[in-house]
């Protein structure tokens, strides 16, 4: 649910256009396409809201936290949007005493008002979906932390699905060559899962490999879903065109600059947590089970 849809500024008078400060990306190899659509959001939301950006990269060879804050602490901005990976230190936002803005799949962050994907009701759709149609045995490719599957998407998988006994674990970083691996391991097992659900498009492509090479048939052997539809044409291209979880990558950034100017307009409001819903595309990666 959207709870900043509609802010407006009611005020006559023109306030000055606000200095936003973006960070939380350390150089190029962050700038996925998730990462470059958030920037977007942000970007087109502040023209929208007449606000000005500025892109504070840290420095990778140091800790990132410490980076920021020392660059931050440079700038005279009104408010702050950091982007968040994982369980990355929030702390150098707090070096400035202005309102803040945490893109996040990291939750649990008291007293800091936050913009995240509803990973957890994304994955109850897709358990939803797949037990609807028959399927009992679900696999997982994708990266587990510490062996297990924790943490935002990862944990809402975990729970939604119960995959135990069916994961098939990817180093990060990861790509189509690694998808094909699990998937083969996966796949070949006596009592394979009949469906098989990917952290992200690269690693379904190489399932689709591995589902060809197998001679399983899509969606009539093997069902697929994937995480990300940063790629649509990537999911309408492959044959069957292939069932996603499409993340808001772009109205994440959008909601962040809407939640800071929120914030500056009436100053004291309280912290918040805004999750987005992640929509089921449905394509035709998923069929009945008739094992």
């Amino acid at each position: 649910m959207n709870l900043t849809s509609g802010t407006s500024r009611t005020s006559s008078t023109p306030r000055p256009r606000p200095l936003l400060a973006v960070y939380g990306i350390a150089d190029d190899n962050d700038l996925s396409a998730r990462g470059s659509a958030v920037l977007a959001g942000i970007y087109a939301e502040a023209a929208l809201q007449q606000a000005n950006v500025a892109l504070i990269l840290s420095d990778a060879s140091d800790n990132r936290a410490t980076s920021s804050e020392t660059r931050l602490s440079r700038f005279h901005v009104d408010g702050v949007i950091q982007l968040v990976a994982g369980q990355l230190s929030v702390s150098a936002s707090a070096a400035v005493d202005v309102p803040r803005v945490v893109i996040t799949s990291a939750p649990n962050l008291p007293g800091i008002t936050t913009v995240e994907a509803d990973y957890r009701a994304a994955a109850l759709a897709v358990a939803h979906e797949l037990r609807d149609c028959g399927h009992r045995r679900i696999g997982y490719v994708g990266p587990l932390i510490d062996g297990k599957l924790t943490g935002d998407r990862r944990d809402a998988i975990g729970d939604a699905l119960h995959v135990d006994g069916y994961y098939q674990a990817v180093s990060e970083p990861f790509d189509a060559v690694d998808g094909r691996r699990a998937a083969l391991e996966l796949l070949s097992r006596p009592d394979r899962p009949t469906a098989l659900l990917c952290f992200d498009g690269r690693l379904a492509l190489g399932v689709y490999q591995a589902a060809d090479e197998l001679g399983l048939v899509i969606p009539d052997d093997l069902s697929v879903i994937a995480f990300d539809d940063d790629d649509t044409s990537l999911a309408d291209y492959l044959r069957p065109a292939m069932t996603t979880v499409r993340v808001p990558h772009t109205e994440l950034g959008r909601e962040a600059v809407r939640l800071v100017i929120a914030a500056l307009e009436r100053p004291g409001s309280p912290s918040l947590t805004v999750e987005l819903t992640c929509p089921l595309e449905r394509r035709g990666s998923v069929g009945e089970c008739e094992v």
